[in-house]
């Protein structure tokens, strides 16, 4: 089964990755603008590098150092975004969001906004590095996979996206309802099909581009129908094929 998987890989690789730069390239160009507004970028503080010592935390200051240590992380996250360690950046703030979470931190209407701004960035950063698939990445930490190829990072950060945006997950922080969620969740599937069509396994991208293909890409539903017909294709579903193409263009 692993030479099977292997060999229409090769056979396949030279189309799969056009395929796969081209329609991420043009939902970058559909969706960038909005997802730009949500993206991580890192407000300093009057305060400089914030420390936090663990050992001596008391427990009536609990609070207080739960908000530090969130600080802490969204400060290393700038630092690994500027070091183009993107994944790692995205476990810090990823912790960052269950911190503000568990220990109430925020307001409902900042949690949320903090949630779009984890989702936002990791949807943002894998199309990015999507569009790019043959760019090796600088190792960075090796605890927190800064040696993973890139097709593996990207992977990685949209599971986390697609697993935040499913409804149960966002209703335990209190966005199941946000309007932005099924878009968030729509533009991680579409990544995830093409990210499964350029790891040469067409067969599982067909999942996820079928449910992100539903309709709440909005105005970056065309792209997402051309890439499930380019599946199709592929896998020699003409019928298929042609009717998403069909809906693609009307």
């Amino acid at each position: 089964q692993r030479s099977n998987s292997e060999g229409m890989e090769d056979v396949l690789a030279p189309n799969l990755v056009s395929c796969v730069q081209n329609c991420t390239k043009a939902l970058l160009v559909l969706v960038g603008p909005a997802l730009a507004r949500e993206v991580f970028a890192f407000q300093p503080s009057e305060c400089d590098v914030v420390t936090v010592d663990h050992a001596n935390a008391s427990s009536s200051k609990r609070t207080t150092s739960a908000a530090d240590i969130v600080h802490l992380h969204e400060q290393r996250a700038a630092e690994l975004v500027q070091k183009h360690c993107k994944v790692e950046a995205l476990s810090e703030l990823e912790m960052a969001l269950y911190a503000c979470k568990e220990h109430k931190l925020e307001s409902p209407g900042h949690l949320c906004s903090r949630w779009q701004q984890f989702v936002a960035s990791a949807i943002t950063w894998s199309l990015e590095l999507l569009a790019e698939p043959t760019k090796e990445l600088k190792p960075c930490n090796k605890n927190h996979g800064g040696l993973m190829r890139a097709s593996d990072q990207v992977m990685h950060m949209l599971c986390i996206a697609e697993m935040l945006t499913r409804e149960d997950v966002a209703k335990t922080f209190g966005v199941a309802a946000a309007a932005p969620r099924p878009f968030f969740r729509s533009l991680a599937q579409a990544g995830l099909g093409s990210c499964y069509v350029f790891r040469g396994t067409p067969t599982a991208a067909i999942h996820f581009l079928e449910q992100a293909a539903c309709g709440d890409s909005e105005w970056a539903h065309p792209v997402v129908l051309l890439s499930l017909s380019a599946v199709y294709e592929l896998l020699q579903q003409t019928e298929n094929a042609l009717r998403a193409l069909n809906q693609a263009i009307l």
